[in-house]
């Protein structure tokens, strides 16, 4: 009777959740029946384990994973870094020749004013010599050319 009640039991704990067992209930289970509860625990103990270990060996693969896609993305990031820095160089060139070309072009305004001055004074200075010529045009006009 005494086996009978130990396999309902135990078929019960096998249906129910198993709870923690207290000290005393402990040591009131009878050699087979600890030995059984031993061997429940030792598994679920391993299956735990095992449970634990997969989980690990996926974080492992995930980790491993991430770190190759990682390594992947750096090649594409260097490619762009220097695509970057092509640029970066190719815009500070332009501004360079920009800054260049307004230096020529202010040079080359300042020398046309400075041509534009020498020229009106070379016409002033043509003019007044034409006025003078004619002057001297004139008064040889107003002589007799006989005397």
């Amino acid at each position: 009777m005494r086996r009978q009640r130990n396999r309902s039991q135990m078929k019960e704990q096998n249906k129910t959740p198993r709870k923690e067992l207290s000290e005393m209930e402990i040591s009131n289970l009878t050699d087979a029946e600890f030995k059984i509860l031993l061997i429940k625990m030792l598994n679920e103990l391993s299956e735990n384990l095992n449970e634990l270990s997969e989980g690990l060996k996926s974080i492992k693969k995930d980790r491993s994973e991430m770190k190759d896609a990682q390594s992947e993305m750096k090649e594409p990031l260097t490619e762009i870094k220097n695509n970057l820095h092509r640029f970066n160089s190719r815009v500070h060139k332009s501004k360079k020749q920009t800054i260049d070309l307004e230096y020529k072009e202010a040079k080359n305004a300042q020398s046309e004013q400075q041509k534009k001055k020498r020229i009106q004074k070379n016409e002033d200075g043509v003019r007044s010599l034409w006025d003078n010529f004619k002057r001297a045009n004139i008064c040889i006009l107003g002589v007799p050319e006989g005397e």
